[in-house]
């Protein structure tokens, strides 16, 4: 998704509405969870087939030079 995508859907909604996302909060019961958002930044990440999706690269991480890691605005 681009970012133009987003704020396109976004403006769909009122202003003043609460967000959250959700993801599966891993259980045994396969709960699907809700959390509101701290913030949005930029931040590397490259796809790790272990994860089979994106992997954020933090300073301390075996990819921090790697050529195919990209900027993303991530939302956490």
């Amino acid at each position: 998704m681009k970012v133009q995508e987003l704020i396109d859907i976004l403006e769909r909604y009122d202003g003043d509405d609460d967000v959250v996302f959700s993801y599966n909060y891993g259980d045994y019961w396969r709960n699907t969870v809700a959390q509101t958002p701290r913030e949005v930044q930029y931040e590397s990440a490259v796809y790790s087939d272990y994860h089979q999706m994106l992997k954020i690269v933090d300073e301390d991480s075996e990819y921090k030079d790697e050529q195919d890691s990209k900027e993303y605005v991530v939302i956490s």
